[in-house]
C-alpha cells in the first residue's frame, strides 16, 4: 500500500516504530537547507510552525482550530524538527550544571501542561485521552535535554553511559522483538498467530 503513495513513504516510513527515523531525515533536510542558506531564525519559525500544524491535525484535530491532513502527523516533519532545531541550538551552548535544576523546572512545567491539554481535550471533545504530543510535550522534552546535559553529578552513571551507546540500536530492532518473543508468547497462549 505505501509502494502506491510515495508521500505517505516519506512521511510514515515503512514501518510504525521506525517514524522516528524518517522525522530524523527530515528535520535534517529541513535544517540542513535553511543553515545553509544562514537562516537559522527562519528554521526556528519553520520548526515551531511544522510542530503547530501537526499538533494541530493530531492531538487537536478534534477541536475548532483542528486540521485533517490525511495522514498521521506524528511522522515526518512536524514533530521531529523542532526537537532537532532546539538540540541543534542547545549544542552551540555551554552545559551548565544550574541547567540541572532549570531542566527539572521545564520538565514539571511541560507535564503540567502536558496532561492539562490531554485532560480539556478529553473533557471538553471526548478525544481519547491517547496523544503523540501535544503543546505541554515539547517542554517536557526540553526540560529533560537540560537535565541530561547539565552532566550534574547526580546525574552521571558509567552503567547507563555505556547503554547509550546501543540506543539507536536497540530501538531499530526492538519492534522485531517484541513481535517475536511477545507477539509468539500471546500467540500460542491465545491460539492465533503473529500480532
Amino acid at each position: 500500500n505505501l509502494m502506491n503513495d510515495p508521500v505517505r513513504i516519506f512521511f510514515e516510513g515503512t514501518r510504525s516504530h521506525l517514524w522516528f527515523l524518517i522525522g530524523l531525515l527530515c528535520a535534517l533536510l529541513i535544517s540542513g537547507f535553511l543553515l545553509a542558506l544562514n537562516q537559522t531564525i527562519l528554521l526556528v519559525m519553520v520548526s515551531v510552525g511544522l510542530y503547530l500544524v501537526g499538533v494541530l491535525a493530531k492531538s487537536y484535530a478534534d477541536t475548532p482550530l483542528g486540521i485533517d491532513l490525511g495522514f498521521n502527523t506524528r511522522f515526518g516533519p512536524f514533530f521531529s524538527t523542532l526537537l532537532f532545531v532546539t538540540g541543534y541550538l542547545l549544542s552551540g551552548r555551554r552545559p551548565e550544571q544550574r541547567w540541572a535544576k532549570f531542566g527539572l523546572v521545564i520538565f514539571v512545567i511541560g507535564c503540567v501542561m502536558h496532561f492539562s491539554e490531554i485532560y480539556f481535550l478529553w473533557k471538553r471533545y471526548g478525544t481519547w485521552p491517547e496523544h503523540d504530543y501535544v503543546i505541554g510535550t515539547y517542554f517536557m522534552g526540553l526540560g529533560v535535554a537540560l537535565a541530561a546535559l547539565s552532566n550534574h553529578p547526580l546525574l552521571r552513571s558509567r552503567s547507563l553511559g555505556k547503554i547509550g551507546e546501543m540506543t539507536l540500536g536497540v530501538y531499530v530492532v526492538h519492534f522485531s522483538v517484541v513481535l517475536l518473543l511477545i507477539g509468539g508468547l500471546i500467540g500460542s497462549i491465545f491460539g492465533f498467530e503473529g500480532f
